[in-house]
């Protein structure tokens, strides 16, 4: 991708983005677009066209724009959370075959959950190319320069971790992943094993609600039906008929003995059927 073809606009708290594709521009298919919520680090975007414009329109919802929430004041363990989701989206991605040259490393088109420090990338699966790690070094490094840092923590993490992003050699996503994991650990949070409870947490809180769901449903069919107010019948029972009158399509029985319409009227004293 190329970061000059991101359009983002803001309104309000809203924003909106787009990414214009050139006519020569082949989409790579194998990419998951963010929508089937296998890579939740992948901001949902669709493929549009309209006058022969191909544009991928990312769905942003509520999220954040990193550059505003660097803004904000952050503490020791926010900062490592937040370098740790963006260094595990990184990782994945190229687990999975998606080519960092498809992420656009930038700040400004990083979003964030503020209250559960995920992060979301803009995608777009053109013009693959072999990616700069220098440029991830670069884009971590941004990350951690431009954030705006809580007073109260006097520990020195900041110097380590930009003393890390500064060591000579390839830069490792993988080995900074880890180093800032060890960080976490120091302070006694076990990032993971707090994502896994959380994980189990919101299955745990969804089956509920399915169960209750199920029970309610389950209550309403269990309740008797009230008869019909003013006599009316039970839908699909007949209503018995007034002063005697025969139900709809029975025959009523005729008066003095006379034969049911018909019916033959069975002969006196014996004698046989007329045509018997």
């Amino acid at each position: 991708m190329k970061k000059n073809k991101v359009i983002l606009t803001r309104t309000g708290e809203a924003y909106t983005c787009k990414y214009l594709l050139d006519a020569a521009d082949v989409v790579d298919t194998k990419v998951d677009m963010g929508m089937s919520g296998r890579f939740p680090q992948i901001i949902p975007y669709t493929l549009e066209e309209k006058e022969g414009q191909r544009t991928f329109v990312y769905q942003i919802g509520e999220r954040m724009q990193m550059t505003e929430f660097l803004k904000k004041e952050i503490n020791k363990k926010q900062m490592l959370t937040l370098l740790y989701n963006v260094l595990s989206a990184l990782e994945t991605f190229g687990m999975n075959m998606i080519s960092l040259s498809y992420v656009a490393k930038d700040i400004q088109y990083i979003f964030v959950k503020p209250e559960t420090l995920e992060v979301s990338f803009i995608v777009a699966a053109v013009d693959k190319e072999i990616t700069d790690l220098n440029e991830v070094r670069d884009f971590v490094k941004a990350i951690i320069c431009d954030a705006t840092y809580f007073e109260m923590d006097r520990d020195n993490y900041v110097a380590r971790l930009i003393s890390f992003t500064n060591r000579r050699g390839t830069f490792s996503i993988s080995d900074m992943k880890k180093y800032v994991d060890n960080l976490l650990l120091d302070m006694g949070i076990h990032i993971e094993e707090e994502k896994k409870q959380e994980v189990k947490e919101n299955k745990t809180a969804a089956d509920k609600v399915s169960r209750v769901g199920v029970m309610q449903n389950q209550a309403k069919m269990s309740q008797p039906v009230s008869p019909m107010s003013n006599g009316q019948p039970m839908p699909g029972r007949p209503m018995p008929m007034p002063n005697g009158q025969p139900m709809p399509g029975r025959p009523m029985p005729m008066p003095n003995g006379q034969p049911m319409p018909g019916r033959p009227m069975p002969m006196p004293n014996g004698q046989p059927m007329p045509g018997r």
